[in-house]
């Protein structure tokens, strides 16, 4: 019964900037329930799925993830998380842990660059045809589920449909 936010900062963006500059623990906020229709529990259960994230699109997909995991549920899940570096990866640990108690859930992280310094070892550079059928080769077989940035989008479904893919 907990409820969680990701707010990304954007410039110029009066509720992003005010939760970054001024919300602080132990502070109560008005909210209203989850509205959308995104999300994997919308339909029957898949026996597979794909999850392709890019930057703070992770976030419904983390909430799908989570209460797949919070329901003990077998569910074969890979999770592709893209980001821009390893320092801008999000909940990499929580994802680590919930795959630790999921078998069939595998993650794959993908930066466009390393940050120096860094101890990643994932994929470098951008989501791609073939680094997508290396991560999850019957991605074609998987209910599929992606969320990010408008080019990260754009990007998936170029990938997606280029594959054959039904979208």
């Amino acid at each position: 019964d907990q409820v969680s936010i990701t707010v990304k900062r954007v410039r110029g963006g009066p509720v992003s900037n005010w939760l970054h500059d001024h919300l602080r623990v132990g502070m109560r906020l008005s909210a209203i329930g989850p509205a959308g229709e995104f999300s994997c529990f919308h339909h029957a259960p898949a026996p597979r799925y794909l999850f392709l994230s890019g930057g703070s699109g992770i976030t419904p997909l983390m909430s799908m993830t989570r209460a797949l995991h919070d329901l003990g549920s077998d569910a074969d899940i890979v999770f592709v998380h893209c980001a821009r570096s390893p320092a801008d990866l999000l909940f990499p640990e929580e994802l680590t842990l919930m795959a630790r108690n999921m078998p069939a859930l595998r993650l794959a992280m993908v930066c466009e660059q390393h940050t120096p310094g860094s101890a990643y070892a994932g994929h470098l550079g951008r989501m791609d045809a073939a680094r997508l059928a290396h991560i999850a080769p019957d991605f074609l077989q998987r209910d599929t589920y992606t969320c990010g940035p408008a080019p990260f989008m754009g990007a998936v479904r170029q990938i997606l449909s280029g594959a054959g893919y039904d979208m």
